[in-house]
């Protein structure tokens, strides 16, 4: 119902931060986010499974992706 602080970061199978794709204030509505396949210094990412990790004010989601090469 209001503008949320919201972030969402890429992690390996092992749990290692890969990516933070955005964070800070975001407004109502929906919004889309891409992930280039690349690593927080830009590093082509082999393919494989990820985990996205979204995060809303105290609310936390996982999603896992699948990124063929």
């Amino acid at each position: 119902k209001e503008n949320i602080d919201v972030s969402f970061s890429i992690y390996d199978l092992r749990g290692r931060l890969i990516k933070t794709l955005t964070s800070g204030n975001f407004l109502i509505g929906n919004s889309s986010i891409i992930w280039d396949a690349t690593d927080n210094a830009g590093k082509n990412m082999p393919g494989g499974i990820y985990f996205c990790k979204i995060q809303a004010g105290n609310i936390i989601k996982y999603r896992k992706i699948i990124f063929n090469k």
